[in-house]
């Protein structure tokens, strides 16, 4: 995955909207651009900061392969012997995010365990990411959980 170390966001008014209205949200405290000063971001917002992340490996970029959501219709499969799932994913609230804000985020990585599966051991492992803005502050904290699959055999065929 991506290390997003030092990676910034500036967020604007009309990315917030946007953001609100594709995931359907009318709030008004997401969309109403005409009162920014009282606008705040939704929650999950700060996942779009990995369209500003070039080489982010799930962002589509014209011109270059991209992991998508086919076995390999986008042009890239995952690199030889990856078996990573993302598990879930966490956030935590500490402020506000709103437009004006210059978000930093920094990446981490976090606890790992395993526990076995049905046809193996799963290895969990977390990636914690912390948001904080122009002052410093801390305003978000996103923890994904991912899962690494050993290879293990499944009616005959080997899966990697």
């Amino acid at each position: 995955m991506v290390d997003l170390a030092s990676t910034q966001l500036q967020v604007e008014a009309v990315q917030i909207m946007l953001f609100a209205r594709s995931i359907g949200d009318e709030n008004p405290a997401f969309i109403d651009i005409a009162h920014a000063d009282h606008m705040v971001a939704p929650p999950t917002f700060t996942e779009t900061l990995q369209h500003f992340v070039a080489e982010y490996e799930f962002r589509p970029d014209s011109g270059r392969p991209w992991i998508g959501s086919g076995a390999s219709a986008t042009g890239l499969s995952p690199r030889s012997g990856e078996n990573k799932l993302h598990a879930e994913q966490h956030f935590e609230y500490h402020a506000p995010v709103r437009p004006g804000d210059l978000l930093t985020a920094t990446t981490r990585a976090g606890n790992t365990w395993q526990k076995a599966g049905r046809n193996g051991m799963l290895h969990f492992f977390e990636r914690i990411t912390e948001f904080r803005n122009q002052q410093g502050v801390l305003v978000v904290t996103s923890t994904l959980v991912g899962v690494s699959i050993e290879s293990h055999q499944v009616r005959g065929e080997t899966n990697a």
